[in-house]
Parts: structure tokens; C-alpha cells; sequence
């Protein structure tokens, strides 16, 4: 067991909050595309399906996914995706 000294509580749910999303992703074997600077140096570009019409169609409208793209906007006001009229 680990112990996380010096964060609180509401932090520390806010955190959990994530891991939960991250968690059912990787149970899933289920992996967002994420297009960012990294991008124009990745070896697997000529691999990669980011320019695939049904991934991206999925990648839009799948719910692991809206639950994803809620992490990004989490804020220290607003801890939980629920905080953001999300549902978790």
C-alpha cells in the first residue's frame, strides 16, 4: 500500500478520478489518439490510424473517450469529471 502524504482529500479523489478513466482504457486495450507536437517525430506515423476515417468516427462519439477528453478540462476547482457535468 502507498501512502501519498500532503495531498488532500478532495485532491486526492480528483485523482482517483483519473486513474478510474486511465484504468478502464488500459482494460479495455482501449488507447485514444492524442495528436500533439510529438506527432511530427513519431516512428510510427506511417502505422498510426489518425487519419483513418472509422478510428476517427470512433474516437469522436465513443464514451471512453468523451470521459478522456474530460480530463483535460479537470481543474483544481473542478476535481472530478462529474464536477464538469460529465458523467463518470
Amino acid at each position: 500500500r502507498v501512502t501519498f502524504n500532503g495531498l488532500d482529500t478532495d485532491k486526492f479523489v480528483g485523482f482517483l478520478d483519473t486513474m478510474q478513466v486511465l484504468v478502464a482504457l488500459l482494460d479495455d486495450r482501449t488507447f485514444p489518439l492524442v495528436h500533439d507536437r510529438h506527432c511530427d517525430w513519431c516512428p510510427y506515423d506511417l502505422a498510426c490510424r489518425h487519419q483513418h476515417p472509422p478510428t476517427l468516427e470512433r474516437d469522436e462519439t465513443a464514451d471512453d473517450r468523451r470521459h478522456f477528453n474530460a480530463l483535460a478540462k479537470k481543474t483544481d476547482k473542478k476535481l472530478r469529471i462529474s464536477d464538469l457535468g460529465e458523467s463518470s
